[in-house]
């Protein structure tokens, strides 16, 4: 039996049923009790009314306070957390196109850095695998790739016709020699170290100056150096084509030269061929020149005139060219100096 007290007109009735309370309606919500603050009201599944404090994923909710959180929802096993993405967040198969990626540099090599962390460089280093420079206009197979000391660049065009004939070698110290060579400021220089060597069908193509080879001899220190210059005189100028400084080694130096000139009028196409061969010498560093100059020569008669002299200063010695009066004189020097120290 229920008792339910109500008041009307001032006087306070009593009220007596039976049964389920079916017939009871319009309760106030604050005159239900046992509910707690902030809760969620929901049925137990015998069907009773209770709360809970989340709503739990079973009836839709998260089961969790989400209020103040920052990040993405993730649901493992039932269960609601709030964190940020990891690896293992993203499927296999998940198939993210690129265009979600951040923007990075444009034209650049995607790369790991030292760190691991994904990167990118302009052109890919040679620590990777690459040449670190723009091979784009570079002149593509008619072009060289050198390495000096890890850095590589593209310089002088080889002969396609004889690229296949062509090998590139680097040395003990990291320089670069070249089989069938070109270009106006091209040389080989500093191979040491090496044994048994044979460079070959190297052509230099230059306008003056060039060291072409050197060849020093352990232990006695003696040398063999082969010298390619060219100058113009114009008239009856004197020009020196070439300047070789002399060693004084230990006391000082002994030095047999063989000098080869062939020269040409640049108008008449008029020419002359000369030999020259001398000795000298570095004491207490000055050079000298010992004995006479030996010349052997070829001269075209409206050439007469033209001649070379060999000189010295301090520890040079000089290699002069002399024209010849109205004419321009385009010369070409093959020198080679053998020398030994004492």
């Amino acid at each position: 039996m229920v008792v339910i007290y109500k008041r009307f007109n001032g006087t306070v009735e009593a009220n007596y049923f039976t049964g389920n309370g079916s017939n009871i309606t319009n309760i106030s919500i604050n005159n239900v009790s046992g509910a707690n603050a902030n809760a969620v009201a929901i049925y137990t599944s015998g069907g009773i009314l209770t709360n809970e404090t989340y709503l739990s994923p079973a009836r839709g909710g998260t089961g969790i306070n989400t209020s103040s959180s920052t990040g993405i929802p993730k649901i493992s096993s039932g269960t609601w957390s709030i964190s940020t993405i990891t690896d293992s967040d993203i499927s296999n198969i998940a198939n993210i196109s690129r265009t979600k990626l951040a923007s990075g540099s444009s034209n650049h090599v995607l790369i790991n850095d030292g760190s691991g962390i994904i990167s990118s460089e302009q052109y890919l280093s040679t620590a990777r695998g690459g040449l670190g420079i723009n091979l784009s206009t570079s002149g593509g197979i008619d072009y060289a790739v050198s390495i000096n000391n890890s850095v590589c660049s593209v310089s002088i065009p080889i002969s396609s016709t004889n690229l296949q004939n062509s090998i590139v070698k680097r040395d003990t110290n990291a320089d670069i020699y070249i089989n069938d060579l070109y270009g106006n400021t091209s040389n080989i220089s500093n191979i040491t170290s090496v044994g048994n060597l044979t460079i070959s069908s190297t052509r230099i193509n230059t306008n003056s100056n060039t060291k072409f080879s050197k060849v020093i001899l352990n232990p006695d220190l003696s040398t063999y150096e082969e010298i390619y210059a060219g100058a113009i005189t114009i008239d009856s100028a004197t020009s020196t084509i070439y300047t070789f400084t002399t060693s004084n080694g230990g006391s000082g130096c002994s030095y047999a030269i063989e000098a080869m000139f062939n020269y040409i009028d640049t108008i008449t196409n008029s020419t002359g061929n000369m030999k020259v061969m001398c000795g000298a010498y570095n004491k207490l560093g000055v050079a000298s020149i010992r004995g006479a100059l030996n010349k052997v020569s070829f001269v075209e008669n409206d050439m007469t005139g033209a001649d070379i002299t060999i000189t010295t200063s301090s520890a040079n010695i000089l290699f002069n060219v002399i024209g010849v009066a109205s004419k321009t004189i385009k010369w070409f020097l093959v020198l080679k100096i053998s020398g030994q120290e004492f």
